[in-house]
């Protein structure tokens, strides 16, 4: 990719203190380089944030598409059934960023689709705050099932990744999960 930057004298700031500078070469990537090597010799290193903030991040977005087709599904009421693969696929994504995120952030990598697995391993101090939360939750949101169980929840969405990711396969066949238990759960795993 090229910019208009060829032979320009160009100024490399850390926050809003100007560090030094380089010429400009015309190619973006190019000039990335350069811009990282000033900052380098100026003894600024770019700082990665933690893997958990970063899967977190990860899950956030994911979560997000979701809940726009969780409304796109509402609007298209009984026409909305080409949206439902992709709406699980996302939420059962972004339910195991979470849960993945949640373990990183005690210092335990997890590994899998199966949230029911995924849930079960979380160390003690994660499940301990998705606990928190989802008991702080009002009751109409967790009891909507008859059981405001936590984990059962986690057992019906087990393997909705897998199952809806391939649909048109027919393996989500009879498989029915519904969309307030992972809204909530999203929610839920969010604020934990």
């Amino acid at each position: 990719m090229h910019s208009n930057s060829l032979g320009r004298r160009i100024t490399v700031h850390s926050g809003n203190t100007p560090v030094g500078h380089f010429i400009g070469t015309g190619d973006d990537l190019t000039d990335l380089k350069e811009c990282e090597r000033v900052l380098r010799d100026a003894g600024i290193q770019r700082k990665d944030r933690p893997l958990d903030e970063r899967i977190r991040d990860q899950a956030k977005a994911f979560a997000t598409v979701t809940l726009e087709m969780a409304k796109k599904i509402e609007k298209l009421r009984g026409r909305s059934g080409s949206y439902v693969g992709p709406f699980m696929v996302n939420a059962a994504f972004a339910l195991e960023l979470f849960l993945k995120s949640l373990a990183q952030r005690y210092g335990k990598t997890l590994r899998g689709h199966s949230l029911l697995m995924l849930f079960d391993e979380l160390p003690p101090e994660a499940r301990g705050a998705v606990d928190h939360v989802f008991s702080n939750a009002p009751n109409e949101l967790t009891s909507f099932d008859g059981s405001g169980d936590l984990r059962g929840l986690f057992v019906n969405l087990d393997d909705a990744f897998i199952s809806w990711r391939y649909s048109y396969e027919g393996r989500s066949e009879g498989r029915f999960y519904g969309a307030k238990a992972i809204l909530l759960l999203l929610a839920v795993l969010d604020l934990a």
